[in-house]
């Protein structure tokens, strides 16, 4: 028991702070909306209703902004419509000039992109793709991560509650832990949405396969099962208050050679990179005068915590880590690949909340 809870706190030690604060032409995602509004004005928008602004962004006219608060004034993120649609070749068209040049503004290091439809057939001709946008099986979005890691600005082709099709561009600024996330940004593990119950995620594991362990504590769930082609993994689950999943952690198995370490990182990472792109950071190095010529030379040093393995993947709905991890539990040193998924909106949404209890 004592020795799978320090692994799950070393688990989740893996994902670093951010910095806050986004910028939209120029103005801070931040403070008063009061103030926010007033220096949206002296960029050329005017008022469109109670809540909305419209102007022009890049060379398109009559966009509306929204910008979204907490606490009603304090604004955390914002979000832009271009014109509706009725057509995929506008749409489509718009998207991608966007997406060039969001990319000269934030460039393409950490740019994620995922343009598909879940539909039985890849649609071929515009009007199939029309068809799945207004049937809701078609994502197409971009996302782009500032140099600095203070946010998000995502890009999406997007159906909307009203009936209207519109290209849409969220500024997702982070402000006290808050992450503005719509539904379509959530994390999946396996394809299990991180925004349902503790319980329906531990039955859709099981369905596939996973064996229910134990509980630790009220909110840490450990399972087992094959992942990614390797056995006898353990399966970390973190439950938040409001009984949504925060984290999902993957620790393959232990082994004491670091050419098995090694490989194990470097396949998974070429996986992730496969799937997602580029990712956002990469350290590989050891914290010594020189690299390590041999097994032992190398597991010494493991041992000595003078290493940094970790890879970050920036994906929609949050951050998946990729790390060689080594724990010092009950005169025993144990050492494994671990992979973390974290679900930046139900964990922000989770910090908001803690704070409102001050």
């Amino acid at each position: 028991m004592k020795k799978k809870i320090i692994l799950l706190l070393a688990l989740l030690s893996a994902i670093d702070g951010f910095c806050q604060n986004l910028n939209f032409l120029g103005i801070p995602i931040q403070g008063t909306k009061t103030k926010f509004v007033e220096q949206l004005k002296n960029k050329g928008f005017s008022q469109y209703s109670d809540t909305t602004y419209i102007g022009k962004f890049y060379s398109y006219d009559s966009c509306v902004v929204k910008p979204v608060v907490i606490d009603g004034e304090e604004v955390s993120g914002m979000v832009l419509f271009l014109p509706s649609a009725n057509d995929w070749a506008t749409l489509n068209t718009a998207y991608n000039d966007l997406k060039k040049e969001l990319k000269k503004e934030f460039g393409d290091v950490y740019m994620a992109e995922k343009n598909e439809f879940n539909t039985p057939k890849e649609p071929y001709t515009d009007k199939e793709k029309y068809e799945a946008l207004n049937d809701g099986k078609c994502l197409y979005m971009t996302t782009f991560v500032t140099n600095d890691a203070n946010g998000e600005v995502v890009l999406l082709i997007q159906h909307l509650e009203s009936g209207q099709n519109a290209v849409q561009v969220c500024y997702i600024g982070i402000d006290l832990g808050l992450a503005i996330v719509t539904n379509l940004l959530h994390m999946k593990f396996k394809g299990i949405p991180f925004d349902i119950s503790a319980d329906e995620f531990v039955s859709r594991m099981k369905k596939q396969g996973y064996k229910y362990v134990e509980k630790l504590d009220s909110h840490s769930i450990v399972m087992t099962g094959d992942f990614a082609g390797y056995s006898g993994c353990n399966i970390y689950i973190t439950v938040l208050p409001d009984d949504v999943i925060g984290t999902v952690s993957v620790s393959f198995p232990y082994r004491d050679k670091w050419s098995y370490l090694q490989t194990t990182y470097n396949n998974i990472k070429s996986m992730l990179i496969k799937k997602y792109g580029k990712p956002y950071s990469c350290t590989e190095e050891f914290d010594y005068y020189r690299q390590p010529t041999s097994e032992y030379d190398a597991m010494f040093l493991l041992k000595q915590d003078k290493y940094k393995y970790e890879t970050k993947f920036f994906v929609e709905g949050g951050i998946i880590n990729l790390q060689i991890s080594h724990i010092y539990v009950e005169y025993k040193d144990y050492f494994y690949v671990s992979l973390m998924y974290y679900d930046m909106g139900n964990n922000d949404k989770s910090t908001k909340n803690a704070i409102d209890d001050l």
